[in-house]
C-alpha cells in the first residue's frame, strides 16, 4: 500500500518532470536523469518499466530515464495525484480523463471481461432498490458480486451508461 507521504512525494515529482497527454488513450511521462529516483517512481506504482534513453556520449550528457503509463493505469494515477497538481495539470488531467470517458470501444458494464453483472442486471437492481430498499448485502449473494458493487451499481456510480428505467423481462444473474 502506497503511502499518502509517497504520492505527495510523487505529485511533486509529476508536477515538476512528469507529462500528461494522450497517444491512443490517456498518458503520463516521468522523464529524467537520476536513476536511483525512477527506480522508487517503478517501485510505487506497480513496478513499470524503467527505460534508459542513450544518448550520444560524446556529448557529455547523462542518461535519460523514462517511465510511461497508458490507459486505464494512467488514468487511475492521474486521478490519484488529482488534488495534488497544481491548476494547469488538474486542467489537463480533467480533460484527459473526460476524453476518456468517451472514448469509443470502451468496454464499459458487459462489455468487460471481468464483469459479472449486466445491463438488465443492473437495471434490476435499481429498480428494486427503487420500490423496496433491499440491503445490499441481501442482493449481492444473487448476483454473485460484492455488496459494494451492488451499491455502487444501485446508485449510478457505476454502470452510468446504463440509463435508469423499466428492467427488460428477462434478467440474467
Amino acid at each position: 500500500m502506497i503511502s499518502s507521504l509517497d504520492i505527495a512525494w510523487l505529485a511533486g515529482l509529476y508536477e515538476g518532470e512528469g507529462s500528461f497527454g494522450w497517444a491512443h488513450g490517456p498518458r503520463s511521462d516521468l522523464l529524467m536523469t537520476d536513476r536511483d529516483v525512477m527506480e522508487r517512481v517503478s517501485r510505487l506504482i506497480c513496478g513499470r518499466r524503467l527505460w534508459q534513453k542513450t544518448l550520444r556520449p560524446s556529448d557529455g550528457r547523462k542518461p535519460q530515464y523514462r517511465i510511461a503509463i497508458y490507459g486505464p493505469t494512467a488514468v487511475g494515477l492521474m486521478m490519484t495525484l488529482f488534488s495534488l497538481m497544481g491548476r494547469r495539470r488538474r486542467g489537463r488531467i480533467l480533460e484527459l480523463i473526460r476524453a476518456w470517458k468517451v472514448l469509443p470501444g470502451r468496454r464499459r458494464g458487459a462489455r468487460n471481461h471481468n464483469s459479472k453483472l449486466t445491463d438488465q442486471a443492473v437495471r434490476a437492481i435499481r429498480q428494486l432498490r427503487s420500490v423496496d430498499p433491499i440491503p445490499y448485502t441481501r442482493l449481492a449473494p444473487l448476483y454473485g458480486v460484492s455488496p459494494k458493487t451492488i451499491r455502487m451499481a444501485a446508485l449510478a456510480l457505476s454502470w452510468q451508461h446504463v440509463p435508469r428505467g423499466q428492467p427488460s423481462e428477462e434478467v440474467n444473474h
